[in-house]
């Protein structure tokens, strides 16, 4: 199977301090891969750092064969990957038509843009009900399909997501996992953050635990669910 995503042993962090001593993972074609650990483990860094929002001290990234290590986010962005940060973060005042929009800054021509939106509604049918609607009057759970479905304008082959089950109740964490399970579906590669650890293992291929910035345990997601260590220190018993 195809890597898609190889991190190489990377350093980096925020001004002086050093947050992720040698992390490395992989990402292969097709596959859901969560990253789990307690807060301040470095979970978030590896994303942002992943996508050059953070500089890479040293370590490698590499993307489709291809050394992105230190390219600029956007740069990134338009190589065929797409990150949604934590939280869901919409703008109030803007409609969901609006953030589709946003979300196809790298795409050529209205004819493109539409068929990229179609695909989006046709993921999440309650964005089309309500694309003409402002994100405020939305719930949490539409927030983040939102937010999901902006990041899916480009058609990414690797989807980044920071905490998607953040603040939600656990009927739209429901709903957000089974979202991202059909995205999957088409091909599309997906790596997590998640504090809902059990809930990312349940539904990811492969995991991986950090813990103060190094990778202390990884594996196949069930067996990792299934590791009396991990669940006792990680998964709550």
């Amino acid at each position: 199977m195809k890597v898609v995503l190889n991190v190489d042993n990377i350093v980096s962090g925020y001004g002086k301090k050093e947050v992720l001593h040698g992390v490395s993972l992989t990402v292969r074609e097709g596959e859901i891969v969560s990253i789990i650990g307690p807060n301040g483990s470095g979970k978030s860094t590896v994303l942002k750092t992943v996508i050059g929002q953070l500089k890479c001290r040293s370590g490698r990234v590499i993307f489709n064969g291809r050394d992105i290590t230190g390219s600029e986010a956007h740069k990134v962005i338009s190589l065929g990957i797409s990150y949604t940060p934590q939280g869901s973060i919409v703008f109030p005042d803007m409609t969901v038509s609006e953030h589709l929009d946003m979300g196809a800054w790298i795409l050529k021509g209205k004819e493109a843009v539409k068929a990229a939106a179609q695909r989006v509604y046709e993921i999440f049918p309650i964005l089309y009900e309500r694309r003409n609607q402002k994100a405020k009057t939305m719930s949490g759970g539409e927030r983040q399909m939102l937010s999901l479905g902006r990041a899916m304008m480009t058609d990414p082959e690797l989807l980044i997501m920071d905490e998607p089950s953040i603040g939600l109740a656990p009927m739209f964490v429901d709903s957000v996992y089974e979202s991202i399970i059909r995205i999957n579906a088409g091909g599309t590669a997906f790596l997590i953050v998640e504090q809902n650890a059990v809930k990312a293992l349940e539904n990811s291929r492969c995991g991986y635990v950090l813990e103060m910035g190094k990778n202390r345990f990884e594996g196949d997601a069930k067996a990792l669910l299934e590791n009396e260590e991990v669940r006792r220190l990680y998964l709550g018993g």
